[in-house]
């Protein structure tokens, strides 16, 4: 591993939202472990734990073979938390049901499918680039980042029928908070490449902050999850710590647009 290239803001914006991640993933899984949606809440924090270390892999190895075995193994992580996103706001947004249907579970397999098929493939990575270290990204790159912005679109159609039915402005948080995730994630990702400016990327780990931010506020105001108060201010206090943080950063470009 060689640290000496990395940029600035690396292990802030990438190793604290694994550890809120996690955190609050197990905790909530912790206090919960009956619920379905602490279990998904659970894997969606691992899947983005996973990426986030995939990411770092990319900036810091220096083996050419873990830098591509990085590069392969990422579409199938990062399809994952989309995949749990969705599953999540189902059971979430429709208490009276205990799980999905067999047949959407069948349609979210069959959507992760030929990302598994062809991961190993040159429709993943067509070719490795030496001089730059980076994989060039092929068709199924394509197809997740299509897949990705369909998942928005079809959280917020799930969110948007069950609040026409049931009218809870807890359906309305959730859909807020995963819009930031996700539409983050999605978009900084997206400009990172097209840009060709990596660093962008930051800010799509910050999604996942503000995501567990609404669901501390759920877990106060609500007490979703079943989780005592007391525990709840505490993970939204780490939040803020981790975020305030920033301020006593050295100050850059992208430092200031995740401040803003």
């Amino acid at each position: 591993f060689d640290l000496s290239t990395r940029p600035a803001l690396l292990f802030y914006t990438y190793l604290p939202p694994i550890v809120l991640s996690l955190l609050s993933g197990v905790y909530v899984f912790w206090k919960d472990k009956r619920s379905l949606v602490s279990k998904l809440l659970l894997a969606i924090s691992i899947s983005f734990s996973l990426w986030i270390l995939t990411i770092l892999i990319l900036w810091v190895a220096s083996y050419n073979t873990i830098l591509m075995f990085a590069w392969q193994i990422n579409p199938l992580i990062e399809i994952l938390i989309f995949i749990f996103a969705i599953y999540f706001t189902y059971v979430f947004t429709h208490p009276e049901r205990k799980d999905i249907s067999n047949q959407l579970k069948g349609l979210l397999m069959l959507i992760v499918l030929p990302i598994i098929l062809f991961l190993p493939t040159r429709f993943n990575i067509s070719s490795y680039d030496l001089i730059s270290c980076e994989g060039v990204l092929g068709p199924v790159w394509d197809y997740l980042y299509i897949f990705e912005i369909v998942s928005v679109f079809w959280i917020i159609g799930i969110c948007l029928d069950a609040y026409r039915k049931l009218h809870s402005r807890q359906i309305l948080l959730v859909l807020v908070g995963m819009l930031a995730f996700l539409v983050l994630f999605i978009g900084s990702n997206i400009a990172g490449e097209v840009l060709e400016r990596q660093e962008i990327s930051f800010l799509g780990a910050l999604g996942m902050a503000l995501f567990l931010g609404f669901l501390g506020y759920l877990v106060v105001r609500y007490k979703t999850f079943n989780i005592r108060v007391i525990g709840a201010n505490a993970l939204v206090l780490v939040l803020w710590i981790l975020i305030g943080s920033i301020f006593f950063i050295e100050t850059t470009p992208i430092t200031r647009a995740v401040v803003a």
